[in-house]
């Protein structure tokens, strides 16, 4: 008599595929809802009502600028997103400026805190061609499931394989053992003002993956 054998079940929380521009929503939407309480965005928007009203807005810009290049992610439930950029990514004087349009509207009030932060995380940013993490999120309810990893091995894998490193700004010391589990190590800690701290995160290609 023969065992049958079954193919292992793989949850729907955690395949992952890239997104498109009709995505750009739901992205925003749970990214909103995954740094709602996030100590840096809560510095940022410090006002927990038009941070709840308008979040979802900033969310949405940073979505937009990295969809032409390819490497956003969801998972198939859509409780879990990712902003990457890939290694040979660049962005026009149009593209700059139709970004920084957008985001002195979504920003509203809060655009100085947005400029004082970006520029810190812009002077840190390394010049080594790389994978970057700008954004990843899990909706609430889902956070600790596995989807935050999901997310990240869509990308890293493929990193790996081309042994390609990749970068990140942890904004939480939750997010930053996530990451520290994948792999990546803190390089710097950046400040800005009375913000709560960041961690600039660095990480090698795993040999043993590619």
């Amino acid at each position: 008599m023969t065992r049958n054998t079954l193919a292992p079940v793989v949850s729907l929380h955690h395949l992952v595929r890239r997104t498109t521009y009709t995505d750009l929503t739901l992205t925003a939407n749970v990214l909103a809802a995954a740094f709602h309480d996030d100590p840096v965005v809560s510095w940022l928007m410090p006002d927990e009502s038009r941070r709840r009203a308008d979040l979802p807005a900033m969310m949405r810009v940073f979505a937009a600028r990295f969809q032409p290049h390819g490497e956003n992610c969801l998972n198939e439930t859509g409780t879990g997103a990712a902003l990457w950029l890939p290694p040979e990514a660049t962005f026009t004087p149009e593209d700059d400026a139709r970004f920084e349009t957008a985001l002195v509207s979504a920003a509203g009030d809060d655009i100085e805190r947005a400029g004082e932060l970006m520029a810190v995380m812009e002077e840190a940013h390394p010049t080594d061609p790389h994978h970057y993490l700008m954004l990843l999120g899990v909706v609430p309810d889902q956070q600790g499931t596995g989807v935050g990893s999901a997310l990240l091995r869509a990308v890293l894998d493929i990193a790996d394989a081309a042994d390609e490193p990749a970068y990140l700004e942890a904004t939480s010391p939750r997010n930053r053992a996530l990451y520290e589990r994948h792999g990546f190590e803190v390089t710097r800690e950046l400040r800005c003002g009375d913000c709560p701290p960041l961690w600039a995160m660095w990480r090698d290609p795993d040999p043993v993956r590619s």
